[in-house]
């Protein structure tokens, strides 16, 4: 049986398969467009935490630890990619995604 921590594994390489497989479905479609590109990216993760938040009974507090702890390992990993760069976006992506500013995601206002 697997572990926990196996499970996680298992899970966030789904995850990152799945996610870029989104970016590049986006990008093909909306690539000449930041500004679409953006917002479906985000109205598709809005609804993918949504969905898996009521499927699985759980609160989005969970989610919003469950990125802070991400973000937490991934610092340990590689600090540089939550330094400040010119033009004001992170450069942490498995492609130089550019993950928006600040003032997209308030993690107080994802808390129930």
């Amino acid at each position: 049986m697997s572990t926990a921590a196996e499970k996680v594994d298992v899970a966030l390489r789904d995850l990152l398969e799945a996610f870029a497989e989104l970016e590049q479905d986006l990008d093909e479609k909306h690539g000449d467009d930041e500004d679409a590109y953006q917002s479906l990216l985000a109205e598709t993760m809005e609804g993918s935490i949504e969905s898996a938040v009521e499927e699985s009974g759980t609160s989005t507090t969970l989610v919003a630890t469950l990125i802070s702890s991400l973000s937490d390992g991934l610092e340990s990993l590689d600090p540089s990619v939550f330094d400040d760069d010119t033009d004001g976006y992170n450069n942490m992506s498995m492609e130089n995604v550019d993950m928006g500013d600040d003032d997209d995601i308030d993690i107080e206002d994802i808390e129930e």
